[in-house]
């Protein structure tokens, strides 16, 4: 889609089936398409819509598609049989897989010296290619992803694909001739290259990239493919090869393209041939386009069709006083002063009068501004108090503040007059407008600002009064007026973020003695289809139709290509009910036994044109209201219709999902699921999940050398309804195929608690385009040294700022507090990048235990057991002071001459006791917690979740639980020197032995790094928390947001858009609906390791119901999982399986829990438990550090434990051989 100036665009539009079948758009081959919007990317029913910049595109049509292919460019006669064509149902999303390759600064330097060497140099030869740089080319590859319906099959997309953005003034009469390939590899590579001539300019230009499955972006510096050797007289060539240079390496690329199919640009002036490819590149299979331009030696005739003129809407109001406007003036088109309906009517107007057509007309009267409804409102001072008591309900964020309000205030309004002068202007234009009409009624109608928007339409909230009489049209005015304040209005411009006092103007129109009159709509509006019109029409007034008071008659119109007509379907409805207006004014309604139509074929396809008229007027699709009189269209209300249609439900679940580019990649949940399990918000997602990806790639990628260029969003993290997944073949950059020191087998085992299959080495080896040199990997490898090395100074400089008080400084407005939150993004990102690094380091000296072990006893149970006893006493762990902190004030609680009254109070007021100076000690304590740990909570790197500072009452709820359950007596945990560790390890290599000795205490203060480290980036997570909570807050008290909890289903970006009020309403309306959808979300399981693309195997447990704990085993069966033992020792003890930390009040004294993972949130019940089995974890996840400091026996990795034990089953649980298994007492 090409947009041009005057409303003219050039699109083409190909869909090739599964059975080799190519569908085109109507209007092809040629490519001129008139009429378009102005303001968005949209051309003959196709829509491109940009949700994010360089990251999201959505894409819909939904209309008739030719079968075949039309090489003909001669006008043909149009063809209007149905089974020409087929309707296709297109809705999807691309999603950038790298960021885009730009060629005014990716080409290859040898490429560019190349043609320019080419050109004789001249002053006037750069003076014309400075002007080419006026034009701007950028290319994306990503994925497809969403359904399409092609008659009545429907189809699943997730398809690679391809972005070609240009913008600046593109002449196609300049080019003589290009050749341009693009292409994917089944290994996960992407591919574009070509030549092209412009004789004006440059001669010969070839050009191209490769991006390998990694995401590194490398410029070709050189090809084979020379225009003259392909097609040059002839059509393009089907079966070729070229010869690409492109990162050191020669790649042999095989074509062989599909049928031609021509498409004319540019009043054809160049014909472009199109062709459906497969590639081969050194031998792995691939597929994309290849296409063909030719200038074209007998281009088009004449001046092409142009677009029809569009309304223009002034600039600046000749009078920005004025109280009354008349609808044929020029002000009356500018919403401000007449709001939505009657800057609309005034436009149809506009149109109409200088369209010179007599047989549509809109009814003449004129629109009581919103000057007028201003000077009202400030002539009683009791509603402008009145309004300001609604706008303080509103926002207090007691939504049941707002009826009372609303019904208060429109009581004021029954007793407010209009102001004199207000009064005069009104009944002069009445005067002048409908002289010599004195026993003519009136329609009044409300007409929002807000009204009729392309985001919040305020459809029927408001009144519409029809037959009134002339002396009651003040107060009818008013009652106007008052009805912006009824409930429902308010509560729905609440909702959508729009003001509480919005303003309002009044259209009054002569009323029109309709013989029949309804709705037309030029596209369908529930299915959205370009090619179908719907019209509903009854006899006598509209108010029948659009009321709901009866069954109207109903047509269905099919719109061909050409603009030809047929009425496809009529429905004839009952009818019962005629309205008109009485002869004393007002309505009356009359009982009809009308059998015949209300609207005659002809009539019917006279509607349909105008619609078409006014939907190339407008750029967009609309829905009219409409009466007729004798043969007359008398237009009531015209409105744009801009929406894409409704998001479906898997359009939301499924929004921020990654792009899967490489089918044979593996992703896991491991690690990643601990931080942050279960679904995140769009916030935490946009901001968090981004930090995360970018703190992986920048340490590979800039700090490491491992990757020298890396151009990819998201991809050391993915995303899937919201989860977040680790990408595995990331790891393979930092492992033995990279690197000297690296070892994919220890990264496995820190992330997952074991090895794995897949991806093998050749795996890796695929995925970074082969195995880097010795000297590489030496070069890597200590890179990556000094980059750990300085990430402990780095964590202790963020502790510092900590200490000395860093926070977001709170602000007064939200714009202000949404500047200062951007602003300390770089140092959110930052702090994550230096601990994550840290982290890494914190494991090195566990891996290499690990290696050791692995020498003598093999990488099994035993191994981890061992570890896990060198690990068992290491000091400072900061996850393990929690339960420690919070047993000690338990026993100091338990001790106070308080307790019982302690024990009595709800846990709230319990905590604001502890908090107070009178709880002495106990509140010491206390105070002394909250101010070391406060900042912690489930689920922390998630914004939503409220800390422990901000909510104390939940760790007070545990510890009177504790008290009252006699529990705050822990027994001491056995302690052994190194020397016995050692000796219990039975190392039969006495320097083996030495090693390991020395080793033990690095690995001890690594795991204490690890955990320190993490608290410092929980630290700055917090610090954002309560950023973004103040900004809910101002946005509610702005009205910018009906709540505060909505701020977490905005993405950052977004929320710098509504600050700014742009677009609000359809904002909050997607915020709403994503919080909709979060819940079921959060019930998807996601396995913990996935190949491909996590969508399906989401599908897959979406059809497979969730089985109760203790659902899959059968009678008598002797039970038992594997895990990885991480915490030693044994225990037989009741289960207790908990899914969720909402139901953790459950646990009881001795429980042998079984959760599928815990995080910091979970700590403060390790003091009432015996044993832990979790479903997720490795060596140093936070379950088995805290395990190992209270001395629990703990194993993690025990797939599906939650679902084959439940609670109360009496279970062994062995902390040495890794086994949770039914105790054998219980079979009996």
């Amino acid at each position: 889609m090409a947009r041009r100036p005057d409303r003219v665009a050039e699109l083409w539009f190909l869909v090739r089936m599964p059975d080799g079948t190519i569908l085109e758009h109507p209007v092809q081959p040629n490519t001129h398409v008139t009429n378009c919007s102005p303001d968005t990317f949209s051309a003959g029913g196709f829509t491109i819509t940009c949700d994010e910049p360089m990251n999201y595109w959505s894409l819909r049509y939904h209309g008739l598609m030719k079968r075949g292919i039309a090489d003909q460019l001669e006008p043909q006669a149009t063809s209007h049989n149905l089974d020409d064509y087929v309707t296709v149902n297109l809705r999807a999303k691309f999603r950038a897989s790298v960021n885009p390759f730009d060629a005014k600064t990716d080409l290859s330097p040898k490429i560019v010296a190349e043609f320019l060497a080419r050109e004789p140099w001249s002053s006037a030869f750069f003076a014309k290619l400075k002007r080419n740089e006026e034009q701007v080319h950028l290319e994306q590859w990503g994925m497809l992803t969403g359904e399409m319906t092609v008659g009545t099959q429907r189809y699943d997309l997730n398809m690679s694909a391809y972005r070609d953005h240009s913008y600046g003034l593109r002449n196609w009469r300049q080019y003589y001739r290009y050749a341009a390939h693009f292409g994917y590899l089944e290994n996960g590579s992407f591919f574009s290259f070509g030549s092209v001539s412009i004789p004006q300019t440059t001669t010969h230009v070839k050009y191209g990239y490769i991006y390998l499955p990694y995401g590194k972006k490398c410029a070709i510096d050189g090809h084979d493919l020379n225009l003259w050797e392909k097609g040059e007289i002839t059509e393009p060539p089907k079966n070729y090869q070229v010869r690409l240079i492109a990162n050191g390496k020669d790649y042999k690329v095989e074509v062989r393209a599909g049928e031609n199919i021509p498409l004319y640009v540019q009043s054809a002036s160049c014909v472009l041939f199109e062709r459906f490819t497969e590639f081969t590149v050194n031998g792995i299979r691939g597929w994309g386009i290849t296409e063909y331009c030719y200038w074209h030696h007998s281009p088009l005739e004449g001046t092409p069709e142009g677009s029809l003129p569009m309304p223009i809407v002034p600039g600046a109001l000749s009078n920005e006083d004025t109280l009354v406007v008349d609808l044929d003036q020029q002000d009356c088109c500018v919403r401000s002063l007449t709001g939505g309906k009657g800057s609309q009517l005034a436009v149809a107007t506009k149109i109409f009068n200088e369209s010179g057509r007599s047989d549509v007309r809109v009814p003449k009267g004129f629109v009581v501004t919103t000057n007028a409804y201003r000077e009202f409102i400030q002539a009683n001072t009791v509603l402008w108090e009145g309004i300001n008591e609604l706008r303080a309900a509103a926002t207090s964020g007691k939504g049941g503040s707002l009826e009372p309000a609303c019904k208060s205030l429109i009581k004021a309004f029954a007793s407010a007059t209009l102001p004199a002068s207000v009064t005069e202007v009104v009944m002069n234009s009445l005067d002048r407008i409908f002289s010599g009409e004195s026993e003519i009624r009136f329609a009044v109608r409300s007409s929002g600002v807000s009204e009729d928007g392309s985001s919040a339409s305020s459809a029927g909230q408001m009144e519409t009064f029809l037959g009134v009489n002339r002396d009651e049209l003040p107060v009818k005015i008013v009652e106007c007026w008052a009805s912006l304040f009824c409930h429902r209005a308010v509560q729905y411009r609440h909702s959508v973020g729009q003001g509480i006092d919005a303003s309002m103007a009044v259209v009054v129109q002569g009323m029109v003695p309709a013989t029949a009159a309804g709705v037309l709509f030029s596209q369908d509006p529930i299915s959205g289809c370009s090619s179908l019109m719907k019209i509903e029409a009854n006899f006598g007034l509209g108010e029948s139709v659009v009321s709901g008071l009866v069954t109207p008659d109903s047509f269905t119109v099919r719109r061909f290509p050409d603009g030809y007509k047929t009425i496809e379907d009529r429905q004839l409805g009952e009818k019962s009910e005629v309205m008109q207006v009485g002869e004393s004014g007002g309505l009356e309604t009359r009982h009809s036994d009308e059998k015949v139509s209300s609207l005659s074929d002809k009539r019917v396809l006279a509607l349909a044109e105008l619609g078409e008229e006014l939907e190339k007027r407008y750029g967009a699709a609309v829905d009219v209201e409409f009466a007729l009189v004798d043969d007359t269209i008398h237009l009531l209300q015209v409105r744009p219709v801009t929406a894409m249609g409704p998001e479906t439900l898997d359009d939301v679940m499924h929004e921020f999902d990654s792009s899967f580019s490489y089918k044979e990649g593996w992703l896991t949940t491991a690690n990643i699921g601990e931080m942050s399990p279960g679904a995140m918000t769009p916030l935490t997602l946009s901001t968090f999940g981004r930090a995360v990806d970018w703190s992986m790639i920048k340490y590979k990628a800039t700090k490491s050398g491992i990757v020298p260029e890396i151009s990819r969003p998201m991809s050391g993290l993915a995303c899937s309804a919201n989860h977040l997944l680790i990408n595995m073949m990331e790891l393979g950059l930092g492992s033995e195929v990279m690197s000297l020191f690296g070892k994919f087998d220890m990264a496995c085992i820190a992330l997952l608690g074991r090895t794995l299959d897949e991806p093998t080495r050749d795996d890796l080896r695929r995925y970074t385009d082969g195995e880097a040199n010795l000297l590489d990997k030496i070069w890597n490898a200590v890179c990556d040294i000094l980059t750990i090395y300085q990430s402990t100074k780095l964590t202790e400089a963020w502790e510092k700022k900590f200490q000395d008080g860093y926070h977001v400084m709170p602000q007064y407005t939200a714009k202000e507090q949404y500047m200062e939150l951007d602003s300390r993004m770089p140092d959110y990102a930052q702090c994550w990048c230096d601990t994550i690094i840290n982290t890494g380091k914190s494991a090195v000296n566990s891996m290499v235990l690990v290696s050791i072990f692995n020498e003598q006893f093999g990488l099994n149970e035993q191994t981890f057991s061992k570890l896990a006893l060198c690990l068992s006493n290491c000091e400072n762990v900061y996850s393990a002071d929690v339960p420690t902190a919070l047993h000690n004030l338990a026993v100091d609680l338990s001790n106070s001459p308080n307790c019982s009254a302690f024990l009595a109070l709800s846990p709230k007021d319990a905590a604001n006791w502890l908090l107070s100076y009178e709880s002495g000690k106990a509140g010491e304590s206390f105070r002394s917690f909250i101010n070391r740990h406060g900042f912690r909570c489930i689920r922390e790197a998630e914004f939503r979740e409220v800390s422990w500072r901000a909510a104390p009452e939940k760790i007070v709820a545990i510890m009177q639980a504790t008290i009252s359950a006699g529990l705050v007596r822990r027994e001491a945990k056995e302690t052994l020197t190194i020397d016995e560790i050692v000796e219990q390890l039975e190392l039969r290599n006495p320097l083996t032995r030495r090693l390991v000795k020395a080793l033990i205490p690095l690995a001890r203060r690594g795991v204490a790094s690890r955990e320190w480290g993490k608290a410092i980036s929980i630290r700055m997570v917090d610090a954002i928390k309560e950023g973004y909570k103040h900004l809910g807050q101002l946005m509610v008290k702005e009205e910018l947001a009906p709540d505060t909890d909505l701020v977490y289903f905005f993405t950052h970006r977004e929320l710098g858009l509504l600050v700014d009020r742009k677009d609000t309403s359809s904002l909050i309306k997607k915020a709403l609906k994503r919080r909709a959808a979060l819940p079921r979300q959060n019930a998807l399981q996601l396995p913990e390791l996935i190949k491909g693309n996590p969508r399906f195997d989401l599908l897959a447990e979406q059809e497979r119901p969730r089985s109760p704990p203790g659902a899959r085993r059968g009678s008598g069966e002797q039970l038992s999982v594997a895990g990885m033992p991480v915490s030693r020792g044994s225990v037989t003890g009741r289960a207790r399986v908990i899914r969720n930390l909402q139901d953790a009040a459950e646990i009881e004294k001795d429980d042998v829990l079984i959760v599928p993972y815990t995080d910091v949130g979970w700590t403060p019940y390790f003091p009432l438990i015996s044993g832990l089995a979790t479903e997720k974890g490795g060596l140093l996840s936070h379950g088995a550090v805290v395990a190992r400091e209270f001395g629990i026996p703990c194993i993690v990795g025990a797939k599906q434990a939650t679902s084959l034990f439940k609670t109360g089953d009496f279970v062994d649980l062995d902390g040495e051989r890794g086994l949770l298994r039914l105790a054998e007492q219980q079979q009996e």
